[in-house]
């Protein structure tokens, strides 16, 4: 929460290093809570079965349906006033590099997080096409917790993938698999590409020049991410799903057995396919 040029004057704190001006309101000071929760409450106004507390949520409803509307408008409203992402990658011959940032509405860019990883053996030896390719996806896997679900923007100094990720009319016939499969991770999420000048891409091109050394991620993050598309485009409900189920041949039988004697297993009423 930004403070006022004049109300900075009286943040400003004495270091070993000089003078340090609190720009943002900070912790511990006596009034903070009263006028975070002013603002806070000024967002959510007049939102029925909605309630927040500092940085708590409680969203309420006196059925299913009034709950999910409930929280429907409360992540509109999040969203309302939320700011642009921007993911920044690079890869230069020995690592990847990526940064996350914010946009503020006067343009300027407050990062989120840094990353970088050192690039295996047979990564070091991808083409420059490649390893920009692979510097977006994996920049993608690492903070798909943050970008999951809403649009962001891309940033690279490689042109030649602004027409291959970016393109409206799909995937040029002649791709290479590898990018190919680049291209498949990122369907699954929503995002802008833009061209941006090396000379102005410092912040993610100094991480993949002296980057950490790193694991693989973890298989898990790939089935995270695949599960969570999974949900999103499944045609059915859980509800659905359980009816259909009870009017099944065979797995209407089963439904709500979960332990089996000896003697129910080979019941006439168990299907035989199901008894194996």
């Amino acid at each position: 929460m930004k403070g006022h040029p004049e109300s900075q004057k009286l943040l400003t704190m004495n270091t070993n290093k000089g003078l340090y001006v609190c720009k943002r309101l900070m912790y511990g000071l006596k009034g903070a809570p009263a006028i975070w929760q002013l603002y806070v409450d000024g967002l959510f106004q007049g939102m029925q079965g909605v309630k927040v507390f500092m940085d708590d949520a409680r969203i309420t409803g006196s059925d299913e349906m009034s709950h999910f509307k409930a929280l429907e408008e409360f992540f509109k409203k999040c969203k309302e006033h939320g700011l642009k992402l921007n993911l920044t990658s690079d890869a230069s011959p020995v690592g990847v590099g990526c940064v996350l940032s914010h946009i503020y509405p006067d343009g300027s860019e407050r990062p989120i997080a840094f990353a970088s990883k050192t690039l295996l053996k047979t990564e070091q030896k991808y083409s420059q096409i490649d390893k920009e390719a692979l510097a977006i996806a994996w920049a993608v896997k690492k903070f798909h917790l943050y970008l999951k679900g809403r649009r962001f923007t891309l940033v690279t100094d490689h042109k030649p993938l602004m027409a291959i990720f970016g393109s409206k009319r799909g995937l040029p016939v002649l791709t290479a698999t590898r990018l190919l499969h680049y291209a498949l991770i990122l369907q699954s999420f929503q995002f802008d590409i833009v061209f941006c000048k090396t000379a102005d891409h410092g912040n993610a091109d100094f991480l993949s020049r002296l980057p950490e050394t790193s694991e693989e991620l973890e298989v898990k993050d790939d089935i995270t991410i695949f599960q969570m598309t999974q949900i999103e485009t499944l045609p059915v409900t859980l509800r659905e799903l359980r009816q259909e189920t009870g009017k099944d041949e065979e797995l209407g039988p089963l439904k709500g057995r979960s332990k089996f004697t000896r003697d129910s297993l080979h019941s006439k009423e168990v299907p035989e396919k199901c008894s194996r």
